[in-house]
């Protein structure tokens, strides 16, 4: 019997990508989080993947403000392939064919959890996606298509 070594499999399920758990492997869920105060209180995907695409979204009168995890991070790769339905390397050349045009910008990037969570809390219409259970009191969950994480059907899920 041949043995297959851990570096293999790992190989392995690194080229699987994503989309393909193996037995065991816990499902990750994205929350939607923004202000308290926020009236926000659910989302279309349509308006999150615009917002999410650069285009200037208001709702319930509010300027949204999209953060984003940082590119290559295991949970920007799952939201931009959920949310944009792009890899990273699209991802990548869809931001850079924005700029060559002069399009839209893409969202603020911010690098430590912690810290977007304190910038959605303290920033009017700053919204952004962080791991189910990640949030803290000064932030609301907000639904998606009128589902929260957990909910059958819910969309976020990595």
């Amino acid at each position: 019997m041949q043995r297959v070594s851990r570096r293999a499999l790992l190989g392995a399920g690194a080229w699987l990508g994503s989309s393909h758990a193996f037995a065991g492997t816990p499902t990750v869920r994205l929350q939607l989080v923004t202000a308290k105060a926020s009236p926000i209180r659910d989302l279309s995907f349509a308006d999150l993947r615009q917002m999410y695409r650069g285009k200037r979204i208001s709702i319930a009168g509010v300027k949204m403000i999209p953060f984003n995890h940082p590119p290559g991070t295991p949970d920007r790769i799952g939201f931009d392939r959920v949310v944009l339905g792009m890899g990273p390397e699209e991802v990548g050349r869809y931001w850079v064919d924005q700029k060559i045009r002069g399009g839209d910008a893409p969202p603020r990037t911010i690098d430590s959890v912690s810290l977007l969570l304190r910038v959605v809390a303290a920033l009017p219409g700053a919204f952004a996606y962080v791991r189910e259970g990640f949030g803290s009191p000064e932030l609301k969950v907000v639904s998606l298509e009128g589902k929260l994480p957990g909910d059958a059907g819910y969309l976020l899920v990595l």
